[in-house]
């Protein structure tokens, strides 16, 4: 394995990206060849040498490039004739997709190179995205301070977002209101800190940091044949406890988000930032609808609030404040407001939750402490596995 650094990997891929562009444009020409009437101004020859010069100069994945093969007009010509005299649709079909076999090559060599740079930069991008997040909230914190200065925050901003649009490269489309964040950021005035705390960075970081876990990524198995296993009838009892300690704050409230995501009845899930958040989290919005047979479908808006506190509980005063944090969801009115942590609840706290939803007073207030969210978990193993959990 060569040892190099992220900076000069990336070099590494935008020569890569630029010699698939120019393989592409070859084939490109070689279809307009095969379509087109009259001169194109080049020959079949100069397209297939072209692009058999580059991919030579690509290098393999994982020990993986396959050889192009290139099928010229003549011999395109004469395959479909055989395939057409066989008269069966199967011989046709298959003739056409070895005709396209090189480029349909070329297609997956680039999605694996997309997989590849994700793999080596999003634990980067992540790390920026946190930066860049904490400047956001430290002048979400300061914007209501006459006089206050924001110049530690520009840096840091500036240059987290810079090195995230260079590491995304053109792999991947921007999230939306990328340009305006950028805009507002090289301005830096208070109606552009006010833009981008309200409007570019709730738009940005949800997409920014969601684009960049695929749902087709495959987890890791340790297994080659299941027919191999043979269970050990003294084995221990089957584990049930969670490892929380695989989790950061990102991978925890990544891991709700997926959570209510996933499920019926939840829909519109989205990322909030929370003003002066403390503990730099994020809450989570979603609606949660349900059928009543006599009502009809009732919805609710519901806030989750992610603690990732494997070290101290939720207190009693974590809820107090909570009361006054629901003005600042609202309007929409909130609903339903749960506190979903990787710990446990103190006891006043539980104690002073259930005052608040005996009272009748909304919102009312779910708990969401390790050992449920265990239970929840555990009829989900997909997520399990996908957050190592287990």
């Amino acid at each position: 394995m060569q040892d190099i650094s992220l900076d000069k990997a990336l070099r590494q891929f935008e020569i890569i990206e630029a010699n698939l562009e120019k393989i592409k444009k070859n084939f490109a020409r070689l279809d307009a060849l095969e379509s087109a009437s009259g001169n194109t101004g080049y020959t079949f020859d100069d397209c297939s040498r072209a692009i058999q010069s580059v991919w030579q100069a690509l290098p393999k994945i994982d020990g993986w490039k396959p050889d192009l093969v290139i099928y010229d007009p003549n011999e395109r010509t004469l395959m479909r004739f055989d395939a057409r005299e066989i008269a069966e649709p199967h011989a046709i079909f298959a003739t056409e997709e070895e005709i396209e076999r090189a480029e349909k090559s070329v297609e997956e060599y680039a999605h694996q190179v997309k997989l590849k740079r994700l793999e080596l930069t999003r634990k980067r991008i992540l790390h920026l995205a946190q930066l860049a997040d904490d400047a956001v909230l430290n002048v979400e914190a300061k914007l209501e301070l006459d006089g206050a200065e924001y110049s530690d925050e520009f840096v840091a901003l500036d240059d987290a977002i810079s090195e995230i649009d260079a590491l995304l490269g053109s792999t991947f489309p921007r999230p939306p209101r990328w340009t305006d964040l950028r805009r507002h950021i090289s301005f830096w005035q208070s109606g552009d800190l006010f833009d981008i705390v309200n409007y570019d960075w709730p738009a940005v970081y949800p997409v920014l940091t969601e684009q960049l876990y695929t749902e087709d990524e495959p987890i890791e198995v340790s297994l080659e044949d299941l027919g191999s296993i043979s269970i050990n009838s003294e084995d221990k009892p089957v584990t049930t406890a969670l490892n929380w300690a695989n989790l950061d704050d990102d991978g925890f409230e990544r891991l709700i988000f997926n959570l209510i995501s996933e499920e019926q009845g939840y829909k519109n899930p989205k990322w909030l930032m929370r003003t002066n958040a403390p503990d730099k989290g994020r809450d989570l919005s979603v609606e949660r609808s349900h059928e009543d047979p006599l009502s009809g479908t009732i919805q609710q808006r519901v806030i989750i609030q992610c603690k990732n506190w494997r070290s101290r509980s939720v207190s009693v005063d974590e809820v107090a404040k909570l009361k006054i944090q629901i003005k600042l969801w609202e309007p929409p009115v909130v609903d339903l407001v749960v506190i979903a942590t990787s710990g446990r609840f103190t006891a006043d706290a539980v104690t002073a939750i259930e005052q608040q939803n005996q009272s009748g007073t909304a919102p009312r207030i779910d708990m969401w402490p390790e050992s449920h969210l265990e239970m929840l978990l555990a009829r989900r193993p997909a997520l399990l596995a996908l957050f190592r959990l287990k």
